[in-house]
């Protein structure tokens, strides 16, 4: 091994976790149409978005902000996009990472808001560009099947997908 390859190890580090893991396989381009970002402020809201996704056969990288999100969205593409609008999180703290997403390869997004009593909400959804507006995260059988769907949705776009789930 080169000492130049060595000093670039030393300077990357280990993958500080599971996570991190997962993230620098989803760089690769047939990872990546399987790749599925998954957003949410909440912890709980966060695991049952992105077990439903695992278990409809997508890649996840899971993070707990939109500011977060940009970052990976910048270094990584992802084929599906899991965003939960969490109270304290609300709109306007998605704006970056919907305009970020919207820059990158085709990908589909789903929105789960959690302000259902506004009208609106489905209204700007749509306009930011969501494939799926969802009035709250639910249950995660169905959020399994609508990520199976995307699988669908994207091999149509896109041709076959590495993981159809």
């Amino acid at each position: 091994m080169s000492s130049s390859t060595a000093t670039k190890r030393e300077r990357e580090g280990p993958a500080r976790s599971a996570t991190d893991a997962v993230r620098k396989r989803a760089r690769s381009p047939t990872d990546s149409r399987s790749a599925c970002l998954v957003v949410s402020g909440e912890l709980t809201s966060l695991d049952v978005l992105a077990g439903a996704a695992r278990q409809a056969g997508w890649v996840t990288a899971e993070c707990r902000s939109p500011e977060e999100a940009v970052r990976q969205v910048v270094l990584h593409d992802f084929a599906l996009a899991l965003l939960d609008l969490t109270a304290g999180q609300g709109r306007e703290a998605f704006g970056d990472l919907l305009r970020t997403l919207r820059g990158s390869a085709s990908n589909l997004v789903v929105i789960c808001d959690r302000d259902a009593a506004d009208p609106a909400g489905e209204l700007w959804s749509r306009e930011q560009g969501a494939w799926l507006y969802l009035p709250e995260v639910g249950e995660q059988s169905g959020l399994t099947q609508i990520c199976r769907e995307a699988h669908r949705v994207l091999e149509k776009i896109r041709g076959p997908m590495v993981a159809s789930g």
